[in-house]
Order: C-alpha cells, then sequence, then structure tokens
C-alpha cells in the first residue's frame, strides 16, 4: 500500500513539471478535453453549487483585500476599461492616508461600511477619480483614497475636477 502511494506522489510530481514546462501543450489539451465534454463544468457546478458557494464566501472572508480586488477587476471588465491588479495597501502606499476630497486624515480602524460601526464616515473608501462610467481605468493612478462619507456624498462631476 505504502508503495502504491509513493507511485502516485511521484507521477503527481511528474505531471505537475511536465505542465510547468509545457503550458501551451498544457492549455491545447485542456482546451480538446472541455471541446469533448462541453457540459461538465455546468454539471459540476449544479451538483455542487452549495459547497462551492461555501469556499468561495470563506475564501471572500480570508482574504478580504483580494476579494476586493477581484470585484473592482471584474466591474472594471464589465465597463470594458482598462485594470490593473491592485490591493488597499498599494493604494495607501502611493497616495498617502489624507482623502484627496477633503484633505483629511483616513481612520484605518474603522470600517468604511455604512452603519457598519460607529465612526465609519472616516473609514477609507477607494475612489476612481475618474469614474469608469465616464471611462476611466481601474489603474493605480485613478484610484484615490477618500473617507466613505466623502465618497458617497461627492457630486459625479467633482471626479473629473479633482486634484490627483
Amino acid at each position: 500500500m505504502e508503495n502504491n502511494e509513493h507511485k502516485k506522489a511521484l507521477n503527481r510530481e511528474r505531471c505537475r513539471r511536465w505542465r510547468l514546462a509545457n503550458p501551451e501543450r498544457k492549455r491545447e489539451q485542456a482546451k480538446r478535453w472541455e471541446d469533448k465534454n462541453p457540459d461538465y463544468y455546468q454539471k459540476y457546478y449544479e451538483k455542487n453549487e452549495e459547497r462551492i458557494r461555501d469556499r468561495v464566501k470563506k475564501w471572500g472572508e480570508e482574504n478580504p483585500e483580494l476579494k476586493a480586488s477581484y470585484d473592482r477587476k471584474r466591474r472594471a471588465l464589465k465597463y470594458a476599461t482598462r485594470t490593473e491588479t491592485y490591493v488597499q495597501s498599494d493604494v495607501l502606499e502611493k497616495w498617502g492616508t489624507i482623502c484627496y476630497l477633503c484633505n483629511e486624515e483616513i481612520d484605518l480602524f474603522v470600517s468604511g461600511r455604512p452603519g457598519h460601526e460607529q465612526g465609519w464616515e472616516k473609514g477609507l473608501h477607494l475612489d476612481h477619480v475618474v469614474s469608469l462610467v465616464s471611462g476611466g481605468t481601474d489603474t493605480l493612478d485613478n484610484v484615490r483614497p477618500t473617507h466613505a462619507i466623502c465618497n458617497l456624498k461627492k457630486p459625479n462631476t467633482i471626479q473629473e475636477n479633482s486634484n490627483g
């Protein structure tokens, strides 16, 4: 029994090395398999929908910055605009912790979610200077830190006239 497990482990490692060494061939192989099995992923999802939903929710709770980054990227793709991967700490490192709309310090110790906790108004939001709807990009150059309340109250026209 131990020998079988050892052989399986060696085979898995050999396959992993092959995939790393041949990414293009692996993609072609996967595409051929997908073409032969078009309903596989839909059926798998339907069969395991609750388990997948729970796993995705747990991942989002364990990785809030990455989840926010993926959500922003998905939203940017919806508007067919240029996007790059960044997280909240990247924005704070580049632009600091001063609200670009009111020039006051942002409280990083409270949630910026309305009603989530007392003082949420001074919590952090990331704001697109030129909105995605107006053709702005989802890149570090177009994102600034703001107070939650400043971001929620600002008129859409302020975006094009803001400093930055």
